[in-house]
């Protein structure tokens, strides 16, 4: 029974395919039908071997169009489209307005006979009366299917015009002159800009050249008129030509923004992105000799990723201030978007209109102008800089004078007070013998503190270390902790009583929020804490010339390596399970790891300390700790699969505790999914065979 439903069904769909095809009917009061997609009806030949009377025998299997202009995107298939025409006069025209056709067959067929258009790129048009870019096809009146077969190696659009002759002819010669104009303003503004770059010697000069250059080829190329201008030129050169021009165009924008906007200085932590692209862009011209096809994508995409970036980019240097930005941006804007829009039309993602496909061409005169202006406006910005610069140069060397003074004195200020006290007393702190001692040492560092300091001056980052270094170092002297150094933006501390180091610890991070909020900088600063415990060496290490009063041993190497773990999985307060066992409070505190640091033969046990944490989240990692340790289990016994499902059930739980939406409020679940993830890769590819559970730091 259910094999005659389904046939029935499928006979269904046969007769309604049959009969769904609208007819075009045109009198002699239309003068114009653009962008007939919605009649056509498509099929896709993947053996690019059919001829029409094959085609004629699978009416029934072409797929309706729901779009005006039909998009297939990249496709190494032949497509055939076809459409009911209903018309009673013959001087009507079908145009179809897409250049990178290699060729077009036109069908039209009737009960009594085929007749066939054939058509390339070097004599595409069926008319003789003007001279145009697209594939023209004279109509004769009856009624009648038309069937079109196309093959391209770039993307597949076919936006057909039913248009009468003399409008045709008309708002071709109206299109040259626009054509003509555009690319008159092109030329114009590459030979003023070369001849900028002979007098000025300029770097960004000659690339924005080749950029214009690039522009200068694809546009003509893409709209057609490169086959008008030299209509013997060879399909394999067009093509070769086509494809060099878009990887020109977005490799000479990717390197002129680059250069233009010092990305290097300006933006180093993204200038890997731009070298990646610039890379990827350049691998093409390996593939180019073979395929055309695939470059096309490839730079297509690499356009989608690259255009975020190139504005994005001036836009945050704008907002910082950086005034040469001003041009390029509004420049780029109206460059990117709508070229943007080309590319994703290319790619088949939106369909192709006359928005899509003319608003290019008006972005990029606006484009190039203002980036001729962007150009000329940073040499004058530079020029005023240069000469500012002498004038300066005295203040500068005074400042870095001062900016040197200012870290000695912070170097004498935060000495040992035991030191400080002995000196008071009159004692000779020299003569103090080395001495075992149980001590907590603390290690505290500035996260990113180099992109901190890349993003002020020197003198802004000496008040903002001082300022920080007040709010912190109070926490620890106030609860009887000891400076031991500082080293740039990291503080290592000594403690007497295990439990103040916790107590200093969290008082650390709930300083360090209203530090964020009140200092005059408005940089925002994050911090690590690591803390061990054990014995260690404690007296004078140097020569007579200099001396430090610290302390030596593995502890001390070990708190180093815990702290800097705290980066790693996202966690403020880490500390030993040394420590834990020394403590007689009782803390928020839950197990983390089993790790093997660099120099440590055994593994440590490291945990987190999270009392600073507001209420809701305490409770929250609170309630599930226990299902943490025994996940762990499961982790240790290399079931990755399972720890897998657990962390997103609890990530999920998460996220219901966070302040930004959809963003995971405990960093260790994505951590631990992350490591578990890469693991079981590991595992299934036979790299994990001699996995214990502990996780090796080599680095650290």
């Amino acid at each position: 029974m259910t094999k005659y439903i389904v046939v029935i069904f499928y006979l269904f769909l046969v007769v309604f395919n049959m009969f769904a095809d609208d007819v075009l009917i045109i009198d002699n009061s239309k003068t114009e039908i653009s962008n007939i997609g919605k009649y056509l009806s498509f099929y896709e030949d993947k053996s690019n071997k059919l001829t029409i009377n094959d085609i004629l025998k699978m009416d029934n299997q072409f797929i309706k169009s729901k779009v005006n202009v039909p998009n297939h995107g990249f496709s190494y298939s032949t497509y055939w489209h076809k459409f009911n025409l209903n018309i009673n006069q013959t001087d009507y025209l079908m145009s179809i307005s897409w250049a990178l056709f290699k060729n077009i067959e036109v069908f039209y067929v009737n009960d009594q006979n085929i007749t066939t258009f054939s058509s390339s790129y070097i004599n595409k048009n069926q008319t003789e009366e003007i001279i145009s870019k697209n594939f023209v096809f004279k109509i004769p009146s009856g009624d009648y299917q038309i069937y079109i077969k196309t093959s391209t190696p770039f993307s597949i659009h076919l936006p057909v015009q039913i248009i009468k002759s003399n409008s045709f002819y008309y708002n071709e010669i109206i299109k040259n002159i626009l054509y003509g104009l555009f690319f008159g303003i092109i030329l114009a503004i590459l030979i003023y800009n070369l001849f900028l770059w002979i007098s000025i010697k300029d770097n960004n000069y000659i690339i924005y050249v080749l950029y214009l250059t690039s522009q200068f080829i694809y546009n003509l190329t893409y709209s057609g008129f490169f086959k008008i201008l030299i209509p013997s030129f060879s399909e394999k050169l067009f093509e070769f030509l086509f494809v060099i021009s878009v990887f020109g165009v977005m490799f000479f924008a990717i390197l002129f923004t680059k250069m233009f906007l010092e990305i290097k200085n300006t933006l180093s932590k993204i200038n890997v992105f731009f070298v990646i692209l610039l890379v990827l862009q350049s691998l093409q011209l390996l593939i180019i000799p073979f395929n055309v096809m695939i470059p096309i994508i490839i730079s297509d995409i690499i356009g989608i990723m690259g255009i975020p970036l190139l504005f994005t980019s001036s836009l945050f240097l704008l907002y910082k201030g950086y005034k040469q930005a001003r041009y390029y941006t509004v420049a780029w804007f109206f460059c990117l978007s709508t070229g943007g829009l080309v590319m994703m039309k290319n790619l088949g993602f939106i369909i192709d209109n006359y928005i899509t496909s003319y608003s290019v061409y008006f972005g990029t005169i606006l484009e190039l102008l203002l980036l001729s202006f962007a150009l000329g406006d940073k040499y004058n910005i530079m020029k005023k800089e240069k000469e500012k610069l002498q004038q300066i140069a005295l203040e500068t060397q005074t400042k870095l004078k001062n900016e040197a003074e200012k870290r000695l004195k912070i170097t004498e200020i935060y000495t040992h007070r035991s030191i400080v006290e002995k000196i008071k007393k009159g004692e000779d702190p020299t003569s103090y013998k080395p001495e075992n001692k149980r001590i907590t040492i603390l290690f505290s560092d500035i996260r990113d503190f180099t992109t901190i300091s890349e993003n002020l001056s020197a003198i802004e980052t000496v008040e903002l270390l001082n300022s920080y270094f007040n709010e912190m170092n109070d926490c620890i002297m106030q609860l009887g902790g000891e400076i031991d150094k500082l080293i740039g933006d990291c503080i290592m501390a000594l403690f007497d009583d295990p439990d103040k180091s916790i107590h200093s610890a969290i008082q650390m991070r709930e300083k360090l929020m209203t530090f964020n909020l009140q200092n005059k900088i408005k940089i925002r600063v994050n911090n690590g804490i690591g803390i061990n415990y054990g014995e260690v060496v404690l007296g004078n290490i140097g020569s007579k010339t200099k001396m430090d009063y610290t302390v030596i041993g593995d502890i001390v190497n070990s708190a180093s390596r815990i702290e800097s773990l705290t980066k790693y999985y996202g966690l403020p307060i880490i500390i030993s399970e040394e420590l834990k066992n020394s403590l007689k409070e009782n803390y928020k505190i839950r197990f983390i790891d089993e790790v093997l640091v660099k120099g440590k033969k055994q593994p440590t046990r490291i945990y987190e300390v999270f009392d600073y944490e507001k209420p809701e989240i305490t409770e929250m990692k609170c309630n599930y700790n226990d299902e943490l340790i025994k996940t762990f289990d499961l982790y240790k016994q290399g079931n990755f699969q399972e720890t897998i499902k657990i962390y997103k059930k609890l990530i999920g739980k998460a996220k219901n505790h966070s302040y930004l939406k959809n963003k995971c409020s405990d960093p260790l679940l994505n951590f631990y999914l992350d490591r578990c993830i890469k693991l079981q890769e590991q595992k299934e590819a036979g790299l994990l065979d001699n996995w214990n559970g502990v996780y090796e730091f080599l680095d650290k």
